[in-house]
């Protein structure tokens, strides 16, 4: 299976992340290493089997895709203990509250950092874009401006026009509609907002 793995650093430690598809393994070797501590210490408490022993049963295993522990936990050899994000953050948790936010706050970035700023950038947008037509509504009221919107319509459809010329003295043959050729010419009016 092809990995991807991402690192992050918490204080001085890097920290791989595995990203694959519905899937986030986490080096938990790495993260129990500025604690002084092993995984084989969490895996082995009652908690934590109980834990794992409910991942691996009835609606949960279904609802995570368990089938079998080493889905939640692989060993290997030259890079140590791997844990699946839920697993690791319970782990997290139990070495210390503040790498359990850590952990948490980088898996979401991880896993949705792009959609948050595509969301933020939306959002920009469309506050942006609210605010001009509210400017423009309020400008409308002023005889320059509308007198610079005429200039400006006047300038589209001059360069509409020279675009369509250039076309025709050149032979070049292009699709161009009866809208753009009646925007060029000014027949088209567009209604005041």
């Amino acid at each position: 299976m092809e990995t991807n793995i991402q690192t992050a650093q918490y204080h001085n430690t890097e920290i791989e992340f595995d990203l694959r598809p519905n899937l986030v393994m986490i080096n938990a070797s790495q993260m129990a290493a500025p604690f002084g501590k092993r995984t084989v210490e969490f895996l082995t408490n009652k908690v934590t089997k109980s834990f794992i022993k409910a991942c691996l049963t009835g609606g949960n295993s279904h609802q995570m895709g368990f089938k079998k522990e080493s889905d939640l936990v692989v060993v290997k050899a030259k890079s140590g203990t791997w844990m699946h994000r839920v697993l690791a953050l319970k782990f997290a948790a139990w070495l210390s509250p503040e790498l359990e936010v850590w952990v948490y706050a980088t898996v979401e970035h991880l896993l949705y950092g792009d959609v948050i700023n595509l969301k933020n950038m939306e959002h920009e947008i469309y506050y942006l874009k609210y605010h001009v037509e509210q400017q423009k509504i309020i400008c409308r009221e002023n005889e320059a401006f509308r007198k610079l919107e005429e200039l400006q319509t006047k300038l589209y459809q001059a360069h509409s026009r020279k675009r369509i010329q250039y076309h025709k003295s050149f032979g070049l043959k292009f699709q161009i509609s009866p809208r753009q050729i009646a925007e060029a010419n000014g027949t088209i009016r567009y209604p005041e907002k």
